[in-house]
């Protein structure tokens, strides 16, 4: 299954259904309406700023995907997708490249530049 990070705003009817509800019942209609399409709920939190709710998803194919989005954003009004990678999959990514014989010249520009990394510890933050 592919994970997703999904950061939602929500319209009237959303934030109506919070205040008849709270927030446990919002969570209660997704996860109903995610068991519908074969998706699992990793997590939900809800927040303040930029994005009003944001959950992981666990989504058995694109498909399954598409519809849960026709059907879970009908409360939102904006929301941000993010496909998310296990370490195992990046790991086997990283051993692909290597099977490929690509070589990096650190003398060559890239065709695309990257803002200045800030550094928040031991986490790199571009």
């Amino acid at each position: 299954m592919a994970k997703y990070l999904i950061q939602g705003s929500y319209g009237a009817d959303g934030v109506r259904g919070l205040i008849q509800g709270g927030g446990s019942s919002r969570v209660v209609a997704v996860e109903s309406i995610a068991k519908k399409t074969g998706d699992t709920i990793e997590l939900v939190y809800f927040s303040f700023g930029d994005s009003d709710v944001v959950c992981i998803l666990d989504i058995p194919d694109n498909v399954a995907f598409a519809a849960s989005l026709a059907v879970n954003f009908r409360c939102i009004t904006t929301a941000k997708v993010t496909p998310l990678i296990i370490p195992e999959d990046l790991d086997a990514a990283a051993k692909k490249t290597t099977t490929l014989n690509l070589r990096v010249d650190p003398l060559v520009k890239m065709p695309f530049s990257m803002p200045p990394a800030k550094s928040t510890g031991a986490l790199l933050i571009w």
